[in-house]
Order: C-alpha cells, then sequence, then structure tokens
C-alpha cells in the first residue's frame, strides 16, 4: 500500500526479512523487486533503488556426494531389489549416470556388442512442463560412452530385454 517512490531500504529489508529461514525464496525476492525498481528508475519514476545493500540469507549447500564405501558397494550388489530399481541404482552409483541422464535413457543407447551405454541426452521436467527428453546434457562433457561391466552389463541386459518400451525407465503407463 505504499507508492513506489515512497519505499525505502528499510521497507525492503522488513520484507525480505519475514521469508529470511527460505534463503531461496529471499533471493528471487530481491532479484525481482530489484528489477521492478531499475525499471521505475529506467521510466524516471523513481532516482534510487532501494534493493541496494539488502542484507540476504546465506544458501548452505549440502554436502559434497562421496564414493560409495566398498561396504556399501557390496550392499547395492546383494540387495533383493526389483530389476528396474536395481538397473537405475547402477547406472548412477557405478557408471556416474544423473537422474535426468537415466531416465532419458532409450534401448538404441545400449550397444550389446561392445558392452557400451551412450549418454547423450537428459529427461527435463518442471512444475509446468511436462516431462520431456532433451537431445542434449548438462555439459557438453555430459555426452560420453560407458563400458558396462560385466555386473552391471547383466542387471542391465536382463532388466532391458525384460521391457516392452523404447525408453527405459517409464511411468507404469509407459510414459516418460
Amino acid at each position: 500500500d505504499i507508492p513506489i517512490g515512497e519505499i525505502t531500504q528499510v521497507d525492503i529489508q522488513e520484507c525480505i526479512n519475514k521469508c529470511y529461514s527460505k534463503a531461496n525464496t529471499c533471493r528471487k525476492l530481491h532479484m525481482m523487486l530489484k528489477q521492478v525498481f531499475k525499471t521505475a528508475i529506467a521510466n524516471h519514476i523513481i532516482t534510487y533503488n532501494p534493493c541496494n545493500d539488502i542484507d540476504l540469507p546465506k544458501i548452505h549447500k549440502s554436502e559434497k556426494a562421496r564414493d560409495l564405501t566398498e561396504d556399501e558397494r557390496l550392499a547395492l550388489f546383494n540387495a533383493d531389489l526389483d530389476l528396474n530399481v536395481k538397473a537405475f541404482l547402477f547406472l548412477g552409483a557405478f557408471c556416474g549416470l544423473r537422474k535426468g541422464e537415466s531416465l532419458a535413457l532409450c534401448k538404441d543407447d545400449f550397444d550389446w556388442v561392445n558392452r557400451t551405454v551412450t549418454i547423450n541426452k537428459t529427461r527435463e521436467t518442471s512444475k509446468h512442463v511436462k516431462a520431456r527428453i532433451v537431445n542434449m546434457t548438462k555439459t557438453d562433457a555430459g555426452i560420453r560412452e560407458i563400458f558396462l561391466i560385466d555386473i552391471i552389463y547383466n542387471t542391465l541386459k536382463k532388466y532391458v530385454d525384460s521391457i516392452n518400451t523404447y525408453y527405459i525407465f517409464t511411468m507404469k503407463n509407459g510414459e516418460i
């Protein structure tokens, strides 16, 4: 209820403080407000951006991923899991695939003679976009060919042979 020309830095900070426990929300809010005031300055409505020098919460990065221990590897190999779950976990844990890369795999990506899987696409989704396959990886270095060692080869081959869908991992209705 404050005219844009009367909004102060204190007003902005109070607004940010209301959601301070949600660092990403604060940053998005700040970014949006900063752009609104920048546009107001460009249109000669105000002369100062009250979003300058606002205190934002720090974003704490989660712990860095680590390699599985030998005991964890053995437990994964010996776990009594459904074949599709085991195949998915093996691709991530032992082949280094990201979730989206595994979910984008199709039968044509496997070369059973040379015992390789080619990674050249990813599955992306968002709240507003239905899942889709994109013919690119997160980075250029993400395009690669991975050799499948015996236990991984055998598990993946058995799983791929057992399904009747083009994509390796689908929902129960066959959609990606």
